[in-house]
């Protein structure tokens, strides 16, 4: 261990083949054994707290094969320490430096919890977490006993998205309430055997609102086609309307023809029937 003054209480080491004179030093993230004059009777876990009480910041403790430490508390690690911990119960590692604020990681029978000392999950983080990009196991190997989502549009309009505030830091957000959601999705919420608390696995959503738009596009397409076939038939009564216009109107221009021509007719009568009756015979006959 070197450089900031570290602490480890009750550690027991095993299989360390220590013996005065020796000393520890990090390598690659473990402890190693290096023979030298370093003082401090390395031999048992009293002898190691002496070594780490006396270290100056320039010196190693260097065990010759991997130890086992126990119940291990560790404070006042360097931010760019490289180390591994591997044990059976819970350790606590605390980690501060100048420009941020301390976090706490959790390890408990093969859980690991950020800033969340109590878990029943893999990894649970108490905060927001960054990345480039999450990726689901999906493999079809890997699932059996497929169903197609059942009325996903329905589903989905039964959902309720609200705007909230989180009671732990007031920070505002959009999301939904899990109670809410287990009515209509009961698939996408887990409910924490520990604590009772509800979550929700937003990403699954995902599939259930795909399956909603493209439920939805049938349902527009189908009406779209109903209103293009409806077009399609007004438009070719519509046709026929004018073409009967067309040949009433074609009718009607005749009937006036005739009816002009039976007025220049009866014009001409009146005319003939005001003259006397010399005046009716043609000059050319007289």
């Amino acid at each position: 261990a070197r450089g900031i003054a570290s602490t480890i209480t009750a550690p027991t080491l095993t299989n360390t083949a220590i013996a005065t004179g020796d000393t520890l030093q990090v390598v690659a993230g473990k402890l190693q054994a290096q023979v030298s004059s370093k003082e401090g009777a390395l031999t048992n876990s009293a002898g190691l707290a002496a070594a780490l009480s006396n270290e100056t910041g320039t010196g190693f403790a260097v065990f010759s094969a991997a130890p086992t430490i126990s119940n291990p508390v560790i404070t006042n690690i360097a931010p760019a320490a490289d180390f591994t911990l591997t044990q059976n119960s819970v350790a606590v590692i605390t980690s501060v430096n100048a420009s941020a604020t301390a976090s706490t990681l959790y390890l408990s029978a093969g859980k690991v919890g950020i800033g969340a000392a109590s878990t029943t999950e893999k990894l649970e983080v108490s905060g927001n977490i960054k990345a480039q990009g999450f990726y689901y196991s999906s493999d079809r190997r890997l699932k059996e006993d497929f169903r197609e989502l059942e009325s996903p549009l329905d589903t989905v309009l039964n959902l309720h998205g609200v705007n909230f505030r989180w009671r732990n830091n007031q920070t505002r957000d959009v999301g939904f309430i899990a109670q809410e959601v287990e009515k209509v999705v009961p698939d996408v919420v887990a409910t924490s055997k520990a604590t009772g608390l509800k979550s929700v696995k937003y990403g699954n959503l995902v599939a259930l609102l795909v399956e909603a738009i493209k439920n939805l596009y049938l349902k527009v397409e189908a009406k779209f086609r109903e209103h293009d076939k409806r077009l399609a038939i007004l438009e070719e009564e519509n046709k026929k309307l004018i073409d009967e216009r067309n040949t009433q109107q074609g009718q009607i221009d005749r009937q006036q023809r005739q009816l002009d021509h039976q007025q220049e007719q009866i014009d001409q009568l009146l005319k003939l029937n005001s003259l006397a009756p010399n005046e009716r015979v043609p000059a050319s006959v007289r």
